[in-house]
């Protein structure tokens, strides 16, 4: 069942970077630099988002990036992670008020070409999820999916929203992800087979263009006209019935 509606505020969502370990050629996860996190314009002197009344203030969300990378596995493929999980205090009161956060990996340009046999640049695997769920979860419902992004680039996206409240399963957002790359770095910092700088990151602004949402809901049962409509459909089946089998009698 099909309910659009429109928020006066929501939650921030979760989200992580994933690498795959079998997949040589991808960007390597480092914590060589640490994570960012703002919402609003990255400036470190701003105060945690935690001190502020998130009422469209700018503030530093930092700290809500796990402090070490850890394996996360899925579909018989294993994952490094790192994943910037949403608390409570993480409210969007204004649509397009955007997170901005960075990560940082480093890359080898010459073992990527190499393993794969031809010139790759680097990439990651990204998923947002709602916080009410753990990432386990939000795949195994179907509510987020793994996307392949340019880890080089700077990623908008735009969050369409979408809640499922359907029978054994917790109610939570499905996110409708539209991604847009741009400014792309062009020269690697980070490549291991070239002169190293130090790590390259990956920038994400995630943001709501508006607060109205779609609630999908599963009926538990048939309301009183459609069962009418349904008991009307049997009898004008049994009567259609009834008629062939008189016309054959007559005819036999």
């Amino acid at each position: 069942m099909h309910n659009p509606s429109a928020q006066p505020s929501l939650f921030y969502p979760s989200f992580a970077v994933l690498q795959n370990v079998d997949w040589s050629s991808q960007a390597s996860l480092t914590l060589d630099s640490k994570p960012k996190c703002f919402v609003g314009w990255m400036k470190d002197s701003l105060p945690a988002c935690d001190k502020v009344k998130m009422t469209g203030d700018w503030c530093n969300c930092t700290s809500q990036w796990d402090t070490g990378i850890s394996r996360f596995a899925w579909q018989n493929t294993t994952y490094n992670m790192l994943a910037w999980n949403a608390d409570e205090y993480m409210v969007n009161s204004r649509p397009n008020t955007p997170i901005q956060a960075q990560a940082f990996f480093n890359f080898d340009s010459q073992k990527a070409f190499n393993d794969s046999f031809g010139h790759e640049f680097p990439s990651l695997w990204l998923a947002v999820w709602d916080t009410a769920l753990s990432l386990q979860e939000s795949l195994e419902y179907g509510y987020t999916r793994l996307q392949l992004v340019d880890a080089a680039a700077i990623l908008s996206l735009n969050l369409g929203l979408v809640r499922q409240e359907l029978l054994g399963r917790k109610p939570a957002y499905d996110y409708k992800v539209e991604i847009t790359p741009s400014g792309r770095q062009m020269q690697l910092t980070c490549d291991r087979s070239d002169e190293n700088y130090g790590p390259c990151r990956i920038t994400l602004l995630i943001q709501y263009p508006n607060f109205h949402r779609d609630v999908m809901t599963h009926k538990t049962g048939m309301e009183r006209w459609e069962v009418a409509a349904a008991v009307g459909s049997w009898l004008s089946l049994f009567q259609i019935l009834g008629w062939l089998l008189s016309w054959q009698a007559l005819h036999e």
